[in-house]
Order: structure tokens, then C-alpha cells, then sequence
């Protein structure tokens, strides 16, 4: 893996993801990073940890309020009904300076996000919740060297995420599969 990106390029990063995609909420843009980092493997350096809402590093959120200081990013919290809140990420007037001070190093990783946006930029929050979670259960047998069933990486992802249908879960695990993303599930 290449030498660790610096804040400034993570952020650039970031900041070109809501820039091609407009609009992005927390999650959507956690997921991005972790796939970017995980399937791509452009050295974001963040140390992903599996949380509730799948793959999650705080750092990411950090570097998105630094790009909102810089005034490259600008987030908004929403109430959508009584119980239920968001976040929305936009570029700010400043996304286009840092998008061209750090031209070099987006250009270097052009292709990975464009792959991110075109694959994955029109899923919602509740798909990228399972997404990354998938990817990372692959991971993990891929790490131990071991190939997974896809029935059994669906009984594992269930098992973790139990809001989500077995049947919706196998049919993302085969989308991701089609695409190429998954790698222990060879089975």
C-alpha cells in the first residue's frame, strides 16, 4: 500500500466525493471512505472499526468538520420526522481550491472514485449500511485465507444485521459479487 495520505489530501478526497455527488449524508460518505480505503486501496489511513451502522472511523467525520473550518464542505443537521435526524454534506464555497490544490493526487486516484460514485453514489443510507458490512465480513475470511460460501457469508451478515432479509442480503452479496468487490466468497 502506498505512503498513509495527509489530511489535506483525505479531505480533498471528501470533498471531491460531495462534490460529484452534489449532496451526501454522514453514512453515505463513511461507506464511500471505507470502500475507497478496503475494495480500492487508496491509503486514506483510517482504522475502520465494525460498529452498529457497519464500518465506521470517527477520524472520517473529523476530516469533514476540518474541510467545513476550511470552508471547503458544509454540513447541515435536519430533522426528517419526530425521532428521526440527519446530516447533509454539500460543497461549500471553498470545494473547488481545495478540489484544484490537491488536483495531483485526485487525478492519481481518478479511477478508484470514479468507481465509487458511479457503483455505489445512488444507493441510500439503509443499502450502505449493508454494503461495507458485507465487504468487511469478506475481508475477514479473506484475511484468515479461508473462502466463504455465499450462504454462509449471508447467515453471518444476518446474524449482524438482523433488520435486513436474508434474501435482501443475498441479493446484495451477489450484486457484489457481479461487480467484482467480494473476495473470499469464491466458493
Amino acid at each position: 500500500m502506498d505512503e498513509r495520505l495527509n489530511f489535506v489530501q483525505r479531505m480533498a478526497i471528501l470533498t471531491e466525493l460531495v462534490q460529484r455527488l452534489g449532496e451526501v449524508g454522514r453514512t453515505n460518505l463513511m461507506k464511500l471512505a471505507y470502500l475507497l480505503q478496503t475494495v480500492k486501496q487508496i491509503p486514506l489511513g483510517y482504522r475502520f472499526q465494525l460498529y452498529l451502522y457497519g464500518p465506521y472511523d470517527p477520524q472520517v467525520l473529523s476530516d469533514v468538520s476540518l474541510a467545513e473550518v476550511w470552508g471547503a464542505l458544509q454540513e447541515e443537521y435536519y430533522a426528517y420526522s419526530l425521532n428521526a435526524y440527519g446530516y447533509k454534506i454539500r460543497p461549500a464555497k471553498g470545494a473547488a481550491d481545495l478540489v484544484n490544490e490537491e488536483r495531483e493526487t485526485l487525478d492519481s486516484y481518478r479511477e478508484a472514485i470514479e468507481w465509487a460514485i458511479r457503483e455505489f453514489g445512488s444507493y441510500n443510507a439503509l443499502q450502505m449500511d449493508l454494503i461495507p458490512t458485507l465487504v468487511w465480513i469478506d475481508r475477514e475470511f479473506a484475511q484468515l485465507g479461508e473462502p466463504v460460501a455465499l450462504s454462509h457469508l449471508v447467515e453471518v451478515a444476518h446474524a449482524l444485521k438482523p433488520h435486513f432479509s436474508k434474501r435482501d442480503i443475498e441479493s446484495m452479496a451477489q450484486e457484489l459479487q457481479r461487480k467484482g468487490v467480494l473476495l473470499a466468497n469464491r466458493k
